[in-house]
This record gives structure tokens, C-alpha cells and sequence, in this order.
């Protein structure tokens, strides 16, 4: 995978480059993650924006560590404090090297990342039904903040959808199946909208994109697999903490906590039991909202977290 050997094979200097990048992604990933893990833990680190930027650092920083490692190392590696490439040779059975088990080990993150995060991003677009939305509704999503020029669009084949799409400050549109209506009541249905008025502002709406291109540069990773999910998870408890507490709501009050809980308890029931990963995701929000995880949307300074992506930045590259 790594090393002259991959030249003598005939592989071309531009794949091997390729090749070599995403392995050292993948290894600072390791890294960083594990050393940024174990300060979390040791700080006491809650559900907040701190640990969404220190997430966010494990998925962008490997990348830019991984490209400037070779310049710093040197071809031979001989100034790297860990050289991997012994590591990969290492024989296993059958005359295989541990570097064909990262291999198979990328393939599958790679895998399961297409079939369960990236072809339903692009491929599952929501069908419109034609039919006309209620007035009542219609006036509650446009009376949100941002929301003004939203468009609502009723859908099928597609049972408790709601979801949003375009960028903020531009015409969003909001598409709702059918079940969405008949299933939740004006409580839980109007804590279901805020949830999704707080996902639609433009700094949210701008680094969940830009996190999921460089997620998509780094399919076979399996540390960004994890890493990406779990931003993902942390930002909805972020909105649903917004959605509750009215930081972005109209004139009328927020709904309860409560009634958010319900209407996740109803998407749970709904939620095929193969996708352990969705309903896992929907039990933690829940367990947020009803108080048994502790959420502090600040709890280091900037200063800290800064100097964590500058040891970073540092150290990484010489691990190769």
C-alpha cells in the first residue's frame, strides 16, 4: 500500500499519492481523535459546541496534516518520529500483509459510508404529492425566523419525513409526508418545525456542507465515519435544545420538551430496527431533552480549543 515496492508493481506515482494521503488521513485521524477523546473525557467535556469544534477539527486537520507530513519527513521518512510502513509490512496468514487488512478495512468503511450516508443524500429525493398543505400550516412555517419565503411541499412513499432543503437567507422549502400530519399533534409538530428552523441558519447550514465534502474525500476512513456521525448527532441536540428553549422561535412561546420527546419517541416506533444507527442517535435525543445528558453550549474558551488544533497542526505531520 505504502512504500517502493507499489512503484516496482507499476502502480503510477499519482495513485500512490492518492493512496499514501489517505492512509496518513486515516492514521492522524486515529490520532487526533484518540488524544482529543481522552482530554474530553478527562475535562468532563458535555454535549455543546465545544465538543462539535473539536469533532470538526478531527475530521479537517488530518487532511491538511496528511499532505504536508511528506514535505517535512522527507521521501525516505527518516525524520518522522513514527514510520508506518514497517507496521504495514508485517505479515499476517495466507501470505498476507497488514497492509492488506487496512485495505479491506477502508473498502468496507467505504461501503457501508455509500450506502448509508451518501446515496441517500443524492439519491432518495422526496416525491411531491400535489397536494395542497393546510392554511395553519403554511402560516406556522412562514411566521419561523428565516423563514419568511419558505415553501411547503407534502410527499409520499415516505412515512414521518420532514426535512428542509435549500441555503438560508435564499427560498428554503420544507417537505412533510402525510403521517407527519395525522401522527403528531400541534405540540409535537410544531417542536418538530423550530427543530428544523434552528438546523436552517447560515452557520450551521455552511459547516454541516463543508464537513460533508470533506467527509466525502474521505470515504474509507473509518475514524471520519465515526467522527461525522457524531457531529451530526451533537449538532440535533444542539437544534433541539433551540427548538425548546425559542432562541429562534416567533411570537408564541416554544413547545415543551416534552412534546419534541414525543414526537422522537413516534419517528423511533417508525424507524426500520436494521438502522441501529438512526434509532440509537433518536434515544439520545431523547434522554437530552428529558435531562439525563448534560448539554453546555459553552465550556472551554476559544483559547483552548485553539491551542489544541495548533498541537495539532504540529505534531501530525510527523507521524507518516
Amino acid at each position: 500500500m505504502i512504500g517502493d515496492p507499489l512503484l516496482e508493481d507499476g502502480v503510477l506515482p499519482g495513485t500512490l499519492a492518492g493512496a499514501t494521503w489517505l492512509w496518513r488521513v486515516a492514521l492522524h485521524s486515529f490520532v487526533a481523535g484518540t488524544a482529543l477523546y481522552a482530554w474530553s473525557r478527562r475535562l468532563e467535556l458535555p454535549a455543546g459546541r465545544t465538543r462539535r469544534l473539536l469533532l470538526a477539527a478531527v475530521l479537517l486537520v488530518p487532511m491538511a496534516t496528511a499532505a504536508a507530513g511528506p514535505a517535512l519527513v522527507g521521501e525516505g521518512g527518516d525524520a518522522a518520529w513514527l514510520d508506518s510502513r514497517r507496521l504495514l509490512a508485517l505479515p499476517l496468514a495466507f501470505g498476507l500483509q497488514v497492509a492488506d487488512l487496512v485495505v479491506a478495512a477502508g473498502v468496507v468503511t467505504a461501503a457501508i459510508a455509500l450506502v448509508q450516508e451518501i446515496l441517500p443524500a443524492f439519491l432518495e429525493r422526496p416525491r411531491r404529492s400535489g397536494d395542497p398543505i393546510p392554511l395553519w400550516l403554511g402560516r406556522e412555517v412562514r411566521s419561523l425566523p428565516g423563514w419568511e419565503r419558505c415553501t411547503v411541499h407534502l410527499v409520499v412513499g415516505r412515512p414521518l419525513l420532514v426535512a428542509t432543503g435549500g441555503p438560508p437567507r435564499g427560498r428554503p422549502h420544507l417537505h412533510l409526508s402525510p403521517d407527519v400530519l395525522t401522527r403528531l399533534s400541534r405540540d409535537e409538530l410544531a417542536a418538530v418545525l423550530r427543530h428544523e428552523n434552528a438546523h436552517h441558519t447560515p452557520r450551521r447550514w455552511w459547516a454541516l456542507h463543508l464537513l460533508f465534502a470533506a467527509r466525502l474525500l474521505q470515504l474509507a476512513n473509518p475514524v471520519a465515519l465515526w467522527v461525522f456521525r457524531r457531529y451530526t448527532l451533537e449538532l440535533e441536540l444542539a437544534c433541539d435544545r433551540d427548538a425548546v428553549a425559542g432562541r429562534r422561535a416567533a411570537a408564541e412561546p416554544p413547545p415543551t420538551a416534552k412534546a419534541l420527546a414525543r414526537a422522537l419517541l413516534t419517528v423511533y416506533e417508525g424507524t426500520d430496527r436494521r438502522d441501529v444507527a438512526g434509532r440509537e442517535a433518536l434515544r439520545r435525543r431523547v434522554d437530552a431533552l428529558l435531562g439525563r445528558v448534560r448539554f453546555e453550549d459553552r465550556s472551554l474558551p476559544p483559547e483552548s480549543l485553539a491551542a489544541a488544533v495548533v498541537v495539532l497542526l504540529l505534531a501530525l505531520p510527523w507521524i507518516v
